[in-house]
């Protein structure tokens, strides 16, 4: 191997990385590198000729190792080229994941050793995919050969032979591969070969070397070849086998001549006469003088044409053939006896036998000398006609489009197409015999794969591949296209086409792709709408249809509720119902949990009724989620496949519905969890701050009342009973306070005039003015709303009550006496309010008064409100303060229903 002969493309965003391993590399002398430190440039500068092999990391901005490997094999369709990932942050999963993409190699990175290992990797795997490719070719060209080939090892075992070699043996490939030579050759072929074979290995021996063999076929026949013989390449002096090429020989072609003219019949000299030559020739023989009469004709004539020979000398040669229009070719007679530059051709015709006429070929040539007579051969090719003419039955026959074409400067055109091609591509099929295939079938936009398909052709290579194919009226479709290039004796190659629609599979494979694409979406997905959206426009790209909606189950409505529908669904009907417990189908199979459909919504039980442009649906339960429910204004729009794939896209619909349920279940959680933090925080701060105020006082007055000469000083006793007290009605608070729950679990109807009445009993108001003007009823836990209004309540009254009176814990401000207090409905009727006449809370600090410790009063310890804000946001509701009409504190609590 030349040095530097392994070109090695490295591909890593570390520029020390690419500098070590490339001279590491480059120790080895057959290696030489090229480095890359953006895989995305590798992308514009990568050619699978000029590198033999890319090494690259896997962990890389933009692209990593394996979206890079990925991202060559598409562009360069060439998913088999060495790739080998050298990473320094590997995993098992990584690994797992690169040879399953179809990496050459893996390593981790590390010391000198392992460039080393890199090196012999490089190699292994650029020997390796070398030998393929020669591999591949090899069996690419032999495959292609119509002519039987063979190759045996250096023990004269049978490693390969091709598909004409089993058909003219009559065995199949896999009975002759591992037997000897001898299974399908007499001992005196197989002599024969061993001898030619010692010729081709001498040292001046030819390169190839030909020889007459026969072949043993599996019902007892011989066969009669010409084997073309050489040996496989090998070097130094390991001899690997041989490889041979057979033509079978044609025993009824007439040997070699002088090119003398033939004796007169009965004429005797040194040689065999030649008439009985002859007659001793297997072949009709028969010569003409220059008015086209017979003036020789052996026995094989007689034969072929069912009259005694002598019968036929003096006939005119017109009496043995029918009229040339009826064959469809000339005299040939006639065409040479005219003719002044040709003095021999071959014909095709038609002989006459008992008023019938058999197919026969054969050739017709003048003989010199001093009188015009033309000498000619001729034979029976009935049997090759039955052939051509069951060839041609099932070539017209085949269910799949076929085509024969010519090459015209390179492009493709039609000989001969059968009847599935027009029935599929919707050309006439006689219309199109001359025409350019490309032009016919080919997209715009495929034009060059048509291109690389022909060259590959005109070079002799057989092409099986999926193409794209465009049809008369403009319909696109998928096709397996194989096409097998054939060459004539005559050296004109005719390349047989044959189209198998394969429209159905790929348009499966592309609705996987989508449905698997969908799946990853969907998990994707934070919230139930984002789910129904993803999964209404899968249904619409999956299932082909436009008109597609979701209903989930509603507990409280007790049934399947419209949740998302396209467009086209609201343009056909509106409003959708909702389904209940009954006789619908959407409720029979959300039951059942079993997909239904309906081909025709007008004929059976659940019959929608002859105004619904409706005329087949499906129908795919969610679990116990709900429904989807894909319709069609076309009856028998829905198939098998359709409700397979349907039933997995719901299935990915109903786990992204309840993944996200769990997920927004846990977010419920932490956020509970954040506010019970707080409170725990805020209640640190209470016990801490708040109780350490009355707890010192306390202290000291205790301390003075106790002071003097024993007496007990009666007023310092009264401030600790005071202490005492607010300390009491604190940790009171407190504990009420961190005792409100989060959340709601049981609610009922709530009146709320009848909760305003209980409530005002119980507040100390004589000289209050109370309105109560709403009668709603909510659902509510009955306790704590009535704390809630408790405290609104009671705030009002004490904000309007005169400054002799005594502060509620949460008074914002002072108000006069006889306060207004109103309760009643808000403008839209979606909430309630609370009112009163006193002084109001200054605009900046609305937003603190729900805060927990906030409160003007000296006495007071700022529960009352963040206990309201506490039950309010429990319930899903919210509040928020402002200014009444009468000038005071205004609240007012939304978004609760009745």
């Amino acid at each position: 191997m030349a040095a530097g002969d392994i070109h090695v493309l490295h591909v890593d965003d570390d520029p020390s990385i690419t500098d070590l391993a490339a001279t590491m590399l480059e120790r080895d002398s057959d290696i030489r590198v090229s480095t890359v430190n953006d895989p995305e440039a590798v992308l514009d500068r990568f050619d699978a000729g000029e590198f033999d092999c890319v090494v690259s990391d896997y962990e890389m901005p933009r692209l990593d190792g394996l979206e890079l490997y990925e991202r060559l094999s598409q562009q360069f369709d060439h998913a088999d080229f060495p790739f080998i990932l050298f990473t320094g942050r590997g995993s098992e999963t990584v690994a797992a994941d690169a040879l399953n993409a179809g990496v050459t190699g893996y390593l981790q990175k590390g010391g000198p050793e392992q460039y080393d290992l890199l090196a012999n990797r490089v190699h292994n795997a650029t020997d390796q995919y070398h030998a393929q490719v020669k591999a591949d070719r090899y069996e690419t060209v032999i495959d292609a050969l119509a002519y039987p080939v063979y190759v045996v090892d250096e023990t004269g075992t049978f490693k390969f032979v091709n598909e004409p070699f089993a058909a003219m043996t009559g065995y199949d490939r896999t009975e002759i591969l591992g037997r000897p030579t001898s299974f399908v050759k007499p001992d005196q072929t197989v002599q024969r070969a061993e001898t030619e074979l010692g010729r081709l290995l001498s040292s001046s021996g030819p390169e190839t070397t030909r020889f007459r063999a026969t072949i043993e076929t599996a019902d007892g026949d011989t066969v009669e070849c010409r084997d073309h013989m050489g040996v496989l390449p090998y070097e130094g002096e390991s001899f690997r086998g041989s490889v041979g090429i057979l033509r079978v020989l044609d025993d009824e072609s007439l040997p070699a001549t002088d090119g003398g003219r033939v004796s007169e019949p009965g004429h005797s000299g040194d040689h065999v006469p030649a008439d009985r030559l002859l007659e001793a020739l297997s072949v009709p023989v028969f010569a003409l003088d220059g008015d086209g009469e017979f003036v020789f004709a052996n026995e094989r004539l007689g034969e072929l044409v069912g009259r005694d020979p002598t019968d036929i000398l003096g006939a005119h040669f017109s009496e043995l053939t029918p009229p040339a229009d009826t064959v469809g070719n000339c005299d040939p007679f006639v065409r040479l006896a005219e003719s002044e530059d040709v003095d021999q051709f071959a014909y095709e015709t038609a002989a006459l036998v008992d008023g019938e006429t058999i197919p026969v070929e054969g050739r017709l040539e003048t003989l010199p000398g001093p009188e015009q007579v033309f000498a000619g051969t001729v034979r029976d090719v009935s049997d090759r006609q039955r052939a051509r003419d069951r060839y041609r039955a099932l070539f017209d026959n085949l269910p799949d489009p076929t085509v024969v074409t010519d090459f015209e400067d390179g492009e493709p055109r039609i000989r001969r197409a059968n009847g599935a091609f027009e029935a599929v591509f919707g050309y006439d099929a006689e219309a199109v015999v001359g025409e350019s295939v490309n032009d016919l079938l080919v997209p715009a936009d495929r034009t060059d794969g048509a291109a690389e398909i022909d060259r590959a052709v005109l070079n002799g290579a057989c092409v099986s591949r999926e193409v794209r194919r465009e049809t008369a009226d403009g319909e696109q479709r998928d096709f397996l296209f194989r096409n097998v290039p054939i060459e004539h004796e005559d050296g004109e190659v005719l390349a047989y086409g044959v189209y198998t629609d394969i429209t159905e599979r790929t348009t499966y494979e592309e609705r996987l792709a989508a449905l698997h694409e969908t799946a990853r979406d969907l998990m994707t997905a934070e919230s139930t709408d984002e789910v129904l959206n993803v999964g209404l426009a899968a249904a619409k790209d999956i299932l082909g249809h436009d008109i597609n909606a979701i209903h989930l189950y509603d507990d409280e409505r007790g049934g399947l509720v419209p949740a998302a529908t396209t467009e086209c669904t609201d343009e056909l009907f509106g409003e959708l119902p909702t389904f209940t417990e009954g006789d619908s189908i959407a409720w029979r199979a959300f039951e059942r949990g079993e997909a239904i459909v309906r081909q025709d919504v007008c004929e059976g039980a659940g019959v929608l009724g002859p105004e619904t442009p409706i005329r087949s649906e499906m129908v795919v339960p969610l679990g116990d989620r709900g429904v989807l429910l894909p319709a069609s204004t076309d009856p028998g729009a829905f198939d098998d496949t359709d409700r397979s794939l349907g039933s997995v896209l719901a299935a990915n619909i109903q786990s992204a519905l309840q993944q996200v349920a769990r997920e927004q279940t846990l977010r419920n959680r932490e956020q509970a969890l954040a506010r019970q933090n707080e409170r725990l925080d805020e209640f640190a701060s209470i016990v801490s701050h708040d109780l350490r105020t009355p707890l010192d006082l306390a202290a000291v007055h205790l301390e003075l009342a106790t002071e003097g000469d024993g007496e007990v000083d009666r007023e310092h006793l009264d401030r600790v009973a005071a202490a005492h007290d607010r300390m009491s009605d604190l940790v009171s608070d407190v504990l009420a306070w961190a005792r409100e729950g989060v959340t709601v679990e049981e609610t009922e109807p709530v009146s709320l005039p009848d909760l305003v009445a209980e409530c005002w009993l119980g507040i100390q108001a004589e000289d209050a003015d109370l309105t109560v003007t709403t009668a709603q009823a909510v659902e509510a836990d009955r306790d704590r709303l009535r704390r809630v209004f408790e405290n609104l309540l009671g705030n009002a009254v004490e904000h309007g009550a005169t400054s002799s009176q005594t502060q509620s814990d949460d008074a914002a401000s002072h108000g006069g006496d006889g306060p207004t207090i109103r309760v009643g409905d808000l403008d839209d009727g979606a909430g309630v309010f609370v009112e009163d006449d006193g002084p109001g809370i200054p605009e900046d600090e609305r937003e603190a008064v729900f805060t927990s410790g906030y409160t003007h009063s000296d006495d007071g310890n700022g529960f009352g409100l963040a206990i309201v804000d506490q039950i309010v946001e429990a319930h899903g509701w919210e509040i928020r303060v402002t200014e009444s009409e009468l000038g005071g504190a205004r609240f007012e609590m939304t978004g609760f229903e009745g």
